[in-house]
């Protein structure tokens, strides 16, 4: 496959990251925005509602059309999202590409005329597929999973997420979902990863209430 990022689109380096357009179309015809090292973590659903309301607050008719799920070629999960817009009688396509890190993730934010959609959406999707986020492989990685149902609250902890009842410490129990650990780990290792973070309670004493001195 022909790769779409290569000399005819022009880079430039913003405070927080990098801004490019077709040399040969101009900035007029579209423009893509990188960050990287975007937090806290946010469903592409939360960025994509977000971004189509901002779009509408602005004046522009918005409309959030699809949304894919991806996985780069690193292994990470990622997203796009594509929206439709209408401003000033020109018709726009906005592509938002996600790349989730373990606790940040990388934004690949293309607003353009949709009449050069084509080659936009070739060079967003190159991005997201081969965005080089380098955090190693095999390592613990979260996964994707249905929540408990309602009335459980997720409490973040590390990779791991708790899920408690809404009314802890009235109503007691918990949820632990740990991430996927890979396999051949060496016995003394994974001894001692599940003394740091899967045995969360073996151990554990209560101290009692502080006293003021």
């Amino acid at each position: 496959m022909k790769s779409s990022v290569d000399t005819g689109w022009v880079r430039v380096w913003k405070a927080d990251g990098i801004e490019t357009y077709a040399r040969d179309l101009g900035l007029h015809a579209g423009r893509v925005r990188v960050i990287a090292q975007l937090q806290p973590l946010q469903s592409v659903v939360a960025i994509a509602q977000s971004s189509e309301s901002e779009m509408r607050a602005s004046g522009a008719q918005a409309e959030l059309v699809r949304l894919e799920r991806m996985q780069t070629q690193e292994g990470e999960f990622a997203a796009l999202a594509t929206l439709r817009a209408q401003v000033g009688g020109q018709q726009l396509e906005r592509s938002i590409g996600i790349v989730y890190a373990d606790d940040s993730y990388a934004k690949i934010d293309g607003l353009y005329l949709s009449a050069h959609a084509e080659r936009f959406r070739e060079l967003i999707r190159n991005l997201i597929l081969f965005y080089p986020l380098r955090l190693g492989n095999p390592r613990r990685r979260r996964y994707l999973f249905a929540p408990p149902p309602e009335g459980w609250q997720p409490i973040a902890r590390g990779l791991a997420v708790r899920y408690v009842p809404k009314q802890f410490p009235l109503a007691y129990g918990i949820i632990t979902v740990l991430p996927a650990t890979p396999l051949g780990t060496p016995p003394k290792t994974a001894a001692v990863d599940r003394f740091l973070n899967e045995d969360m309670f073996g151990g554990i004493q209560r101290l009692g209430s502080p006293t003021a001195e």
